[in-house]
């Protein structure tokens, strides 16, 4: 069963999704059970709440509004999604809602949403390392408070791990998030520690040659540039990808040479950075071979098939009816 077209809980999902505060008031007025679940008619679809919604899709001014009026009106801040178990504070976050992320984290359940994990086990922390399509700096203010609240009600969040091992100084690292790195890093966030493979924040930041990263990691924290992972591999052997531009990792690979990086070190299959490189540049050429290849026969068969329709168009109008 789904939700009553007429009643309280309709009126204030359809306010909420038309952001109108003035009929989320209205309908918060009759007392609509606030932990009534929006998607319940969607088969399929989990579960949310109507503070979720309004936390993660009302980037307006209109939108905050919404979100104080349910949480002073007693909506739950600690419900998760499901089976996401995604919670309000990590989906403003996903969707860069600075101004929403700001109110959330002056709430008095902030020492309780920072400690809240999602089904792949990242923390907020961990979801504020990741890029938004509007650019990486976007939410850097919320970077101070965010590490303050952990430093003060969370301290082992700094290096909590994720899935796959991973602390949000290695994500942090990954995406170039250099303002965070240098927060988490004064916060106390171990450099050297590895996820399960044995990467460390530098390796990760190597991966993708986050060169200003990098060079704040080793010349600023004093990371090491010659630790190796579980299969050998160095931070040279990271800074191999033939996917990122040559220039930014040639000047990668000169400044962790230059740092005392080993440039002749092998991995467990007895390969050099440099033999890594040249492996990887191969194989992306055969990749990108049989992209094209592909991609060509998928046009031959689009224009066989464009073919055959218009010469049924021509025979249609070439028909002539007998008698």
């Amino acid at each position: 069963m789904g939700l009553c077209v007429s009643s309280p809980e309709t009126q204030l999902h359809k306010g909420i999704q038309r952001s109108k505060p003035e009929l989320v008031e209205k309908a918060l007025a009759r007392n609509p059970d606030l932990e009534a679940n929006p998607w319940k008619w969607k088969k399929g679809k989990g579960k949310t709440t109507f503070l979720q919604i309004a936390c993660c899709k009302l980037p307006t001014e209109a939108g905050l509004q919404i979100v104080q009026m349910l949480v002073e009106k007693g909506a739950n801040v600690l419900a998760t999604t499901e089976p996401e178990r995604t919670s309000v504070l990590m989906g403003a976050m996903r969707r860069g809602y600075l101004q929403m992320c700001t109110y959330l984290l002056s709430l008095p359940e902030i020492d309780e949403l920072i400690c809240m994990a999602d089904c792949n086990n990242d923390l907020p922390l961990h979801v504020q390392t990741f890029p938004l399509s509007s650019g990486p700096c976007l939410m850097s203010d919320v970077f101070p408070p965010l590490v303050a609240k952990y430093r003060e009600f969370f301290p082992e969040g700094i290096d909590a791990i994720n899935h796959r091992g991973e602390t949000p100084l290695m994500l942090a690292a990954f995406y170039g998030n250099t303002t965070l790195v240098k927060m988490l890093m004064d916060a106390g966030a171990a450099a050297q520690k590895s996820d399960e493979y044995g990467r460390t924040a530098l390796m990760r930041a190597c991966e993708w040659v986050q060169i200003e990263t990098v060079k704040l990691l080793v010349d600023t924290y004093n990371c090491s540039v010659n630790a190796v992972d579980r299969e050998g591999q160095g931070c040279l052997h990271y800074a191999t990808s033939p996917y990122v531009d040559a220039v930014k990792r040639s000047e990668v690979r000169e400044f962790l040479i230059s740092r005392g990086a080993d440039d002749s070190l092998k991995d467990h299959k007895g390969r050099t950075n440099l033999e890594v490189i040249k492996e990887r540049a191969q194989k992306k050429k055969e990749d990108d071979a049989k992209w094209d290849y592909e991609m060509a026969k998928m046009k031959m068969e689009q224009d066989r098939i464009a073919a055959d329709a218009m010469q049924r168009e021509q025979d249609a109008a070439a028909f002539v009816p007998v008698g």
